[in-house]
């Protein structure tokens, strides 16, 4: 009940308001948000502080730095072989879909255009151009 009510919120609140409400929450360098943010992370999604490289949550400037943490190298090594992808994140596919053009649709039905994902480099953007994406 509680989290379909969250969802119901999310629903009705402008969106853009929501998102920098968010985004102001995880740079916050306030010690007691940040940390209680940071805990309160771990908790719920058990999170194991001993394949980080700072390990003492308290350490991390602020939410988003925890979030974009550095793990151990020697615990995610990157495969060299041929014709294996390796995953920059720990995470679950979150969007999966073909690229329409040069549009791709990632979160809240916001269409993305490749140039702009990619450095605004039209090029590049063109080897992508009617393919594929996964979001991680």
């Amino acid at each position: 009940m509680r989290s379909q009510f969250f969802i119901y919120l999310q629903n009705i609140l402008p969106q853009h308001l929501l998102s920098e409400f968010a985004g102001k929450l995880a740079e916050s360098r306030s010690p007691a948000l940040k940390n209680f943010l940071i805990k309160r992370f771990i908790k719920k999604y058990n999170i194991d502080m001993n394949e980080a490289n700072i390990q003492n949550p308290g350490d991390y400037a602020c939410f988003n730095d925890f979030f974009i943490r550095e793990l151990r190298p020697e615990l995610r090594p990157v495969a060299t072989e041929k014709n294996v992808i390796t995953s920059p994140v720990d995470g679950t596919v979150s969007a999966i879909g073909s690229i329409k053009e040069h549009q791709l649709l990632q979160a809240k039905n916001f269409y993305f255009q490749l140039t702009e994902l990619l450095g605004g480099d039209k090029e590049l953007a063109q080897d992508f151009y009617n393919g594929n994406y996964t979001t991680l």
